[in-house]
């Protein structure tokens, strides 16, 4: 694909992703902060993965990004929205690690286990220190609520943190393979 082809594809995906990110949001926003949290950031990795194998040029995570935050500055009516630093923060990441890994299988692994790190602590730092909720309280209830087993508060954030890297480490490997297939098909159709 040519450079002009990339950055269509980039825009392309940065409205899907937008758009994903906004109805997705919406449909889990009775879903427990933890586990809403997991989802859109395995959708994230979904798109960022696919951008950076179908275009690859430096940059084009920070484009991809860029598009979403805007659609969702929009969408929020405010630039002011833990939502958009969450996306400025993992495309950052992402574009830095998927850059300075050559090996593009491991990259995305890799990639994908630290977006879900930052996701685990993105939770309890916004949404405990700066918002002041008790993210804690949410954590307890929804184990508790779902299994009726009183863990300490250790047990079920250590919990919560394997469950983010298994995601992560699973997300990396099956959105690789993915968008290796997504590419044939985006080369097939522009050629």
């Amino acid at each position: 694909m040519n450079l002009n082809q990339k950055i269509i594809s980039v825009i392309t995906l940065g409205i899907l992703w937008g758009a994903a990110e906004i109805l997705v949001g919406n449909l889990v926003q009775s879903v427990a902060l933890p586990i809403r949290g997991i989802i859109l950031t395995v959708i994230t990795i979904f798109f960022i993965i696919t951008t950076k194998k179908l275009a690859g040029f430096p940059g084009s995570i920070l484009l991809l990004g860029l598009i979403v935050i805007i659609l969702k500055a929009v969408y929020y009516q405010s630039i002011f929205h833990s939502a958009l630093l969450a996306v400025l923060l993992l495309v950052v990441l992402a574009e830095i690690l998927l850059s300075a890994i050559s090996d593009f299988k491991k990259a995305s692994t890799i990639t994908s286990i630290c977006l879900m790190l930052y996701t685990y602590a993105h939770c309890i730092i916004m949404h405990d220190y700066y918002f002041g909720r008790n993210i804690y309280s949410v954590y307890r209830n929804l184990v508790y609520g779902s299994w009726g087993i009183d863990f300490s508060i250790e047990v079920i954030l250590f919990f919560f943190l394997i469950v983010n890297l298994l995601f992560g480490a699973a997300a990396g490997i099956i959105f690789f393979k993915l968008s290796s297939k997504i590419e044939k098909s985006a080369v097939d159709y522009f050629e």
